[in-house]
Protein backbone atom coordinates (compact mmCIF):
# COMPACT_ATOMS: atom_id res chain seq x y z
CA UNK A 1 0.00 0.00 0.00
CA UNK A 2 0.83 3.52 -0.42
CA UNK A 3 -0.44 6.71 0.78
CA UNK A 4 -0.63 10.46 -1.13
CA UNK A 5 -0.48 12.89 1.27
CA UNK A 6 -1.06 15.71 -0.66
CA UNK A 7 -4.42 13.56 -2.01
CA UNK A 8 -5.40 11.71 0.77
CA UNK A 9 -5.56 8.64 -1.32
CA UNK A 10 -4.59 5.40 0.18
CA UNK A 11 -3.66 3.18 -3.18
CA UNK A 12 -3.51 -0.32 -2.79
CA UNK A 13 -2.82 -3.82 -5.13
CA UNK A 14 -4.38 -6.49 -5.00
CA UNK A 15 -3.12 -10.23 -6.34
CA UNK A 16 -6.21 -9.78 -8.94
CA UNK A 17 -4.29 -7.30 -10.78
CA UNK A 18 -5.99 -4.57 -9.67
CA UNK A 19 -5.42 -0.92 -8.20
CA UNK A 20 -7.89 0.59 -6.06
CA UNK A 21 -7.73 4.39 -4.73
CA UNK A 22 -9.48 4.73 -1.48
CA UNK A 23 -9.82 8.84 -0.38
CA UNK A 24 -9.41 8.80 3.16
CA UNK A 25 -11.55 12.04 3.62
CA UNK A 26 -14.77 10.73 2.60
CA UNK A 27 -14.46 7.18 3.30
CA UNK A 28 -15.01 6.29 -0.63
CA UNK A 29 -12.80 4.39 -3.48
CA UNK A 30 -12.69 6.84 -6.29
CA UNK A 31 -10.76 4.63 -8.72
CA UNK A 32 -10.25 1.06 -9.55
CA UNK A 33 -8.41 0.12 -12.22
CA UNK A 34 -7.48 -3.11 -13.74
CA UNK A 35 -3.91 -3.71 -14.73
CA UNK A 36 -4.40 -7.18 -16.63
CA UNK A 37 -0.54 -7.76 -15.84
CA UNK A 38 -1.25 -10.51 -13.06
CA UNK A 39 -0.47 -9.97 -9.07
CA UNK A 40 0.88 -7.05 -8.21
CA UNK A 41 3.57 -7.59 -5.23
CA UNK A 42 6.06 -4.48 -6.22
CA UNK A 43 4.51 -0.96 -6.10
CA UNK A 44 6.06 2.17 -4.98
CA UNK A 45 5.29 5.95 -5.12
CA UNK A 46 6.74 8.92 -7.15
CA UNK A 47 6.29 11.85 -4.83
CA UNK A 48 6.96 14.92 -7.27
CA UNK A 49 3.57 14.16 -9.06
CA UNK A 50 1.96 11.10 -7.12
CA UNK A 51 2.25 8.36 -10.62
CA UNK A 52 2.42 5.19 -8.97
CA UNK A 53 4.48 2.40 -10.77
CA UNK A 54 4.34 -0.94 -10.45
CA UNK A 55 6.85 -3.97 -11.40
CA UNK A 56 6.19 -7.02 -12.83
CA UNK A 57 6.93 -10.60 -13.25
CA UNK A 58 7.65 -9.94 -17.10
CA UNK A 59 9.97 -7.35 -16.13
CA UNK A 60 8.07 -4.56 -17.29
CA UNK A 61 7.69 -1.45 -14.77
CA UNK A 62 4.36 0.46 -15.34
CA UNK A 63 3.23 4.05 -14.28
CA UNK A 64 -0.63 4.76 -12.98
CA UNK A 65 -2.95 7.61 -12.62
CA UNK A 66 -6.55 7.44 -11.40
CA UNK A 67 -7.99 8.95 -13.55
CA UNK A 68 -7.04 6.56 -16.45
CA UNK A 69 -8.04 3.28 -17.28
CA UNK A 70 -4.69 1.93 -19.01
CA UNK A 71 -1.12 2.72 -18.04
CA UNK A 72 0.21 6.01 -19.12
CA UNK A 73 3.94 4.76 -19.34
CA UNK A 74 5.29 0.93 -19.57
CA UNK A 75 8.57 0.29 -19.79
CA UNK A 76 10.83 -3.42 -20.11
CA UNK A 77 13.37 -2.84 -17.29
CA UNK A 78 14.96 -6.58 -16.61
CA UNK A 79 14.46 -9.56 -18.72
CA UNK A 80 13.36 -11.53 -15.66
CA UNK A 81 10.74 -10.70 -12.48
CA UNK A 82 11.04 -7.02 -10.88
CA UNK A 83 11.76 -7.95 -6.90
CA UNK A 84 11.83 -4.53 -6.00
CA UNK A 85 11.17 -0.82 -6.90
CA UNK A 86 11.63 2.94 -5.29
CA UNK A 87 11.20 6.49 -6.30
CA UNK A 88 13.56 9.47 -5.26
CA UNK A 89 12.27 12.45 -3.57
CA UNK A 90 12.36 14.67 -6.73
CA UNK A 91 11.09 12.41 -8.62
CA UNK A 92 14.02 11.90 -11.11
CA UNK A 93 15.38 8.33 -10.81
CA UNK A 94 13.97 4.92 -10.72
CA UNK A 95 15.67 2.35 -8.70
CA UNK A 96 14.50 -1.36 -10.29
CA UNK A 97 15.99 -4.97 -8.86
CA UNK A 98 15.34 -7.99 -10.57
CA UNK A 99 15.70 -11.70 -10.47
CA UNK A 100 19.19 -11.20 -12.63
CA UNK A 101 20.79 -9.55 -9.60
CA UNK A 102 20.98 -5.88 -11.23
CA UNK A 103 20.31 -3.02 -9.95
CA UNK A 104 19.13 -0.44 -12.74
CA UNK A 105 19.15 3.35 -11.88
CA UNK A 106 16.37 5.15 -14.69
CA UNK A 107 16.05 8.56 -15.75
CA UNK A 108 12.47 9.82 -15.67
CA UNK A 109 12.59 13.46 -16.13
CA UNK A 110 12.71 12.82 -20.24
CA UNK A 111 14.31 9.71 -21.70
CA UNK A 112 13.38 7.00 -19.57
CA UNK A 113 17.01 5.48 -20.08
CA UNK A 114 19.16 3.13 -17.44
CA UNK A 115 22.05 5.65 -16.54
CA UNK A 116 23.90 2.66 -14.36
CA UNK A 117 23.30 -0.92 -14.14
CA UNK A 118 24.85 -2.72 -10.91
CA UNK A 119 25.35 -5.92 -10.40
CA UNK A 120 24.56 -7.29 -7.00
CA UNK A 121 25.87 -10.46 -5.06
CA UNK A 122 22.04 -11.45 -4.27
CA UNK A 123 18.60 -10.13 -5.70
CA UNK A 124 17.63 -7.02 -3.87
CA UNK A 125 14.32 -7.82 -1.78
CA UNK A 126 13.43 -4.32 -0.90
CA UNK A 127 14.97 -0.96 -1.39
CA UNK A 128 14.87 2.40 -0.47
CA UNK A 129 15.74 6.28 -1.35
CA UNK A 130 16.84 8.71 1.65
CA UNK A 131 15.90 12.63 1.37
CA UNK A 132 19.85 13.52 0.11
CA UNK A 133 19.91 10.57 -2.39
CA UNK A 134 21.39 7.79 -0.90
CA UNK A 135 19.87 4.21 -1.94
CA UNK A 136 19.51 1.57 0.85
CA UNK A 137 19.40 -2.03 -0.45
CA UNK A 138 18.48 -4.83 1.49
CA UNK A 139 18.88 -8.49 0.54
CA UNK A 140 18.97 -11.37 2.36
CA UNK A 141 20.64 -10.76 6.32
CA UNK A 142 22.42 -8.18 4.53
CA UNK A 143 21.70 -4.14 4.46
CA UNK A 144 24.07 -1.93 2.23
CA UNK A 145 23.57 1.63 1.25
CA UNK A 146 25.09 3.19 -1.81
CA UNK A 147 26.08 7.13 -2.31
CA UNK A 148 24.70 8.60 -5.74
CA UNK A 149 24.04 5.19 -7.41
CA UNK A 150 23.34 7.00 -10.62
CA UNK A 151 26.85 8.27 -11.31
CA UNK A 152 28.58 4.79 -10.54
CA UNK A 153 30.34 3.67 -13.58
CA UNK A 154 30.34 -0.21 -14.44
CA UNK A 155 32.87 -2.26 -13.30
CA UNK A 156 33.75 -6.11 -13.64
CA UNK A 157 31.83 -7.66 -11.09
CA UNK A 158 34.77 -10.07 -9.92
CA UNK A 159 36.62 -6.69 -8.39
CA UNK A 160 33.09 -5.11 -7.01
CA UNK A 161 32.35 -7.65 -4.50
CA UNK A 162 34.23 -8.11 -1.13
CA UNK A 163 33.24 -10.01 2.22
CA UNK A 164 31.06 -8.10 4.96
CA UNK A 165 33.45 -9.22 7.19
CA UNK A 166 36.30 -11.85 8.18
CA UNK A 167 33.48 -13.72 10.31
CA UNK A 168 30.86 -13.67 8.09
CA UNK A 169 30.94 -15.23 4.64
CA UNK A 170 28.67 -12.48 3.01
CA UNK A 171 29.77 -10.51 -0.24
CA UNK A 172 29.10 -7.24 -0.28
CA UNK A 173 29.36 -4.08 -2.93
CA UNK A 174 33.19 -2.90 -2.28
CA UNK A 175 32.46 0.47 -3.26
CA UNK A 176 29.71 0.67 -0.82
CA UNK A 177 28.66 3.77 1.30
CA UNK A 178 27.85 1.70 4.04
CA UNK A 179 27.38 -2.04 4.85
CA UNK A 180 25.49 -4.24 7.83
CA UNK A 181 24.63 -7.55 8.91
CA UNK A 182 21.20 -8.47 9.89
CA UNK A 183 21.07 -11.55 12.05
CA UNK A 184 18.08 -12.18 11.04
CA UNK A 185 16.31 -11.78 7.16
CA UNK A 186 15.44 -8.53 6.33
CA UNK A 187 12.13 -8.15 4.31
CA UNK A 188 11.98 -3.38 4.18
CA UNK A 189 14.27 -1.02 5.01
CA UNK A 190 13.37 2.93 5.40
CA UNK A 191 15.07 6.25 5.81
CA UNK A 192 13.44 8.40 8.85
CA UNK A 193 12.72 11.54 7.06
CA UNK A 194 15.08 14.77 8.83
CA UNK A 195 16.67 11.92 11.19
CA UNK A 196 19.92 10.41 9.48
CA UNK A 197 18.57 6.51 10.82
CA UNK A 198 17.55 3.67 8.51
CA UNK A 199 14.84 1.71 10.08
CA UNK A 200 15.19 -1.78 9.08
CA UNK A 201 12.60 -4.70 9.86
CA UNK A 202 13.11 -8.09 9.88
CA UNK A 203 11.78 -11.08 11.38
CA UNK A 204 12.93 -10.61 14.32
CA UNK A 205 11.26 -7.33 14.71
CA UNK A 206 12.38 -3.84 13.84
CA UNK A 207 15.67 -2.27 14.46
CA UNK A 208 17.46 1.04 13.39
CA UNK A 209 21.26 1.84 12.11
CA UNK A 210 22.77 5.44 11.95
CA UNK A 211 23.06 6.64 8.63
CA UNK A 212 25.04 10.03 8.17
CA UNK A 213 24.01 12.18 6.09
CA UNK A 214 21.40 10.68 4.25
CA UNK A 215 18.46 13.21 5.64
CA UNK A 216 17.53 16.60 4.79
CA UNK A 217 19.02 18.80 7.64
CA UNK A 218 16.82 22.19 6.49
CA UNK A 219 13.40 20.83 6.84
CA UNK A 220 10.73 23.48 5.74
CA UNK A 221 7.89 24.49 9.60
CA UNK A 222 5.04 25.45 7.35
CA UNK A 223 5.20 21.86 5.70
CA UNK A 224 6.59 19.33 8.23
CA UNK A 225 7.50 20.65 11.61
CA UNK A 226 9.05 17.76 14.03
CA UNK A 227 8.75 20.49 16.84
CA UNK A 228 4.92 20.04 16.64
CA UNK A 229 2.35 19.75 19.46
CA UNK A 230 -0.66 18.09 19.83
CA UNK A 231 -2.75 21.02 19.35
CA UNK A 232 -0.06 22.35 16.45
CA UNK A 233 -0.96 18.63 14.49
CA UNK A 234 -4.70 18.99 14.66
CA UNK A 235 -5.07 22.73 12.82
CA UNK A 236 -2.38 21.21 10.32
CA UNK A 237 -4.68 18.44 9.74
CA UNK A 238 -7.33 20.27 9.30
CA UNK A 239 -5.77 22.84 6.90
CA UNK A 240 -4.42 19.89 4.42
CA UNK A 241 -7.91 18.93 4.27
CA UNK A 242 -8.62 22.26 3.34
CA UNK A 243 -6.12 22.31 0.67
CA UNK A 244 -6.27 18.05 -0.21
CA UNK A 245 -5.44 18.48 -4.37
CA UNK A 246 -7.97 16.80 -6.75
CA UNK A 247 -7.18 13.11 -7.89
CA UNK A 248 -8.01 14.09 -11.00
CA UNK A 249 -5.18 16.40 -11.34
CA UNK A 250 -2.43 13.52 -10.99
CA UNK A 251 -0.42 13.76 -14.19
CA UNK A 252 2.91 12.63 -15.40
CA UNK A 253 3.51 16.01 -16.02
CA UNK A 254 2.70 17.43 -12.94
CA UNK A 255 0.96 21.11 -13.22
CA UNK A 256 0.93 22.04 -9.73
CA UNK A 257 2.82 24.90 -8.82
CA UNK A 258 3.80 25.97 -12.05
CA UNK A 259 2.67 28.97 -13.94
CA UNK A 260 -0.30 29.06 -16.26
CA UNK A 261 0.75 31.15 -19.25
CA UNK A 262 -2.75 31.89 -19.96
CA UNK A 263 -3.47 33.90 -16.51
CA UNK A 264 -0.39 36.22 -17.56
CA UNK A 265 -1.59 37.14 -21.18
CA UNK A 266 -5.03 37.91 -19.65
CA UNK A 267 -3.29 39.70 -16.52
CA UNK A 268 -1.50 41.40 -18.91
CA UNK A 269 -4.22 42.48 -21.54
CA UNK A 270 -6.00 44.13 -18.39
CA UNK A 271 -3.12 46.07 -17.65
CA UNK A 272 -3.26 47.44 -21.25
CA UNK A 273 -6.75 48.24 -21.03
CA UNK A 274 -6.19 50.42 -17.93
CA UNK A 275 -2.87 52.01 -19.76
CA UNK A 276 -3.66 52.67 -23.08
CA UNK A 277 -7.69 53.16 -23.00
CA UNK A 278 -10.36 50.38 -24.23
CA UNK A 279 -10.62 51.00 -27.85
CA UNK A 280 -13.87 49.15 -29.02
CA UNK A 281 -14.23 47.39 -32.26
CA UNK A 282 -16.19 49.02 -34.78
CA UNK A 283 -18.35 47.04 -37.37
CA UNK A 284 -17.90 47.57 -41.02
CA UNK A 285 -21.04 49.76 -42.09
CA UNK A 286 -23.11 48.26 -44.99
CA UNK A 287 -23.20 50.26 -48.30
CA UNK A 288 -25.97 49.86 -50.91
CA UNK A 289 -25.04 49.64 -54.17
CA UNK A 290 -25.90 52.88 -56.70
CA UNK A 291 -27.45 51.15 -59.64
CA UNK A 292 -25.93 54.33 -61.64
CA UNK A 293 -23.61 53.22 -64.76
CA UNK A 294 -20.06 53.79 -64.01
CA UNK A 295 -20.79 54.67 -60.46
CA UNK A 296 -20.90 51.50 -58.71
CA UNK A 297 -17.54 49.95 -59.42
CA UNK A 298 -16.23 47.42 -56.76
CA UNK A 299 -13.38 49.57 -56.09
CA UNK A 300 -14.82 52.60 -55.28
CA UNK A 301 -17.11 50.76 -52.91
CA UNK A 302 -14.25 49.21 -50.75
CA UNK A 303 -12.65 52.46 -50.78
CA UNK A 304 -15.86 54.35 -49.43
CA UNK A 305 -16.01 51.56 -46.65
CA UNK A 306 -12.97 51.92 -45.93
CA UNK A 307 -13.02 55.29 -45.33
CA UNK A 308 -15.99 55.56 -43.32
CA UNK A 309 -14.85 52.68 -41.00
CA UNK A 310 -11.21 54.84 -40.15
CA UNK A 311 -13.42 57.62 -40.21
CA UNK A 312 -15.42 55.70 -37.08
CA UNK A 313 -13.00 54.94 -35.60
CA UNK A 314 -10.40 57.51 -35.42
CA UNK A 315 -13.60 59.27 -33.68
CA UNK A 316 -14.04 56.59 -31.32
CA UNK A 317 -10.36 56.60 -30.53
CA UNK A 318 -10.17 60.62 -29.92
CA UNK A 319 -13.35 60.13 -27.43
CA UNK A 320 -11.62 56.88 -25.43
CA UNK A 321 -8.07 59.43 -25.09
CA UNK A 322 -10.02 62.49 -24.07
CA UNK A 323 -9.21 64.45 -27.51
CA UNK A 324 -12.47 66.08 -27.14
CA UNK A 325 -11.92 67.51 -23.68
CA UNK A 326 -9.05 68.82 -24.79
CA UNK A 327 -10.17 70.53 -27.70
CA UNK A 328 -13.42 72.29 -25.48
CA UNK A 329 -10.45 73.18 -23.09
CA UNK A 330 -8.47 75.22 -26.15
CA UNK A 331 -11.62 76.40 -27.83
CA UNK A 332 -12.49 77.94 -24.58
CA UNK A 333 -9.12 79.69 -23.78
CA UNK A 334 -8.78 81.08 -27.51
CA UNK A 335 -12.45 82.75 -26.94
CA UNK A 336 -11.23 84.18 -23.33
CA UNK A 337 -8.37 85.84 -25.33
CA UNK A 338 -10.71 87.21 -28.08
CA UNK A 339 -13.11 88.84 -25.41
CA UNK A 340 -10.03 90.46 -23.68
CA UNK A 341 -8.43 91.67 -26.95
CA UNK A 342 -8.50 95.12 -27.60
CA UNK A 343 -8.01 94.71 -31.52
CA UNK A 344 -11.56 93.29 -31.28
CA UNK A 345 -13.46 95.58 -29.98
CA UNK A 346 -16.08 97.25 -32.81
CA UNK A 347 -15.22 100.00 -34.67
CA UNK A 348 -16.96 103.58 -35.30
CA UNK A 349 -16.43 102.76 -38.69
CA UNK A 350 -18.15 99.00 -38.39
CA UNK A 351 -21.81 100.77 -38.41
CA UNK A 352 -20.81 102.09 -42.19
CA UNK A 353 -20.16 98.70 -43.47
CA UNK A 354 -23.41 96.91 -44.41
CA UNK A 355 -22.25 93.65 -45.37
CA UNK A 356 -18.81 92.33 -43.89
CA UNK A 357 -16.95 90.29 -46.07
CA UNK A 358 -15.14 87.50 -43.93
CA UNK A 359 -12.53 86.37 -47.25
CA UNK A 360 -10.94 89.89 -47.38
CA UNK A 361 -9.07 91.32 -44.30
CA UNK A 362 -10.11 95.50 -44.05
CA UNK A 363 -8.13 98.22 -43.57
CA UNK A 364 -8.30 101.54 -41.07
CA UNK A 365 -10.19 103.94 -42.69
CA UNK A 366 -9.82 107.96 -41.88
CA UNK A 367 -12.48 107.39 -39.26
CA UNK A 368 -11.13 104.65 -37.27
CA UNK A 369 -7.49 107.04 -36.54
CA UNK A 370 -9.46 109.80 -35.82
CA UNK A 371 -12.16 108.24 -33.60
CA UNK A 372 -10.32 105.72 -31.68
CA UNK A 373 -12.32 102.46 -30.51
CA UNK A 374 -14.06 102.88 -27.13
CA UNK A 375 -13.87 99.89 -24.58
CA UNK A 376 -17.32 98.40 -23.17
Amino acid sequence: MEFLPYHFLLVSSADNGFLYYLDCSIGTIVASIPTYMGRLGVMCQNPSNGVICTGHNDGVVSMWVPSEKSYVIKMFAHPTAITSIACDQTGSYLATCGVDRKLKIWDLRSTYDPLSEILLPMSASTINFSQKGLLALGAANTVQILRDPHSIPPSNASKIFETISPNVNRRVISNAYLSHYAVHPVYRVRFCPYEDVLGVGSSAGISSILCPGSAEPNYDGLEENPFANKRYRQEREVKRLLDKIPYTMISLKSIVGEVRREDLLEEWEKKKAVLLGQVPKVDTPAIKRNKQKGRSKPGRIEAKKQNIHFERKMFTIKEVLGVREAEEKLRRKVSYKKINDISTLPRPSEALVTKKKLSKRRTNTALDVLIPPKEF
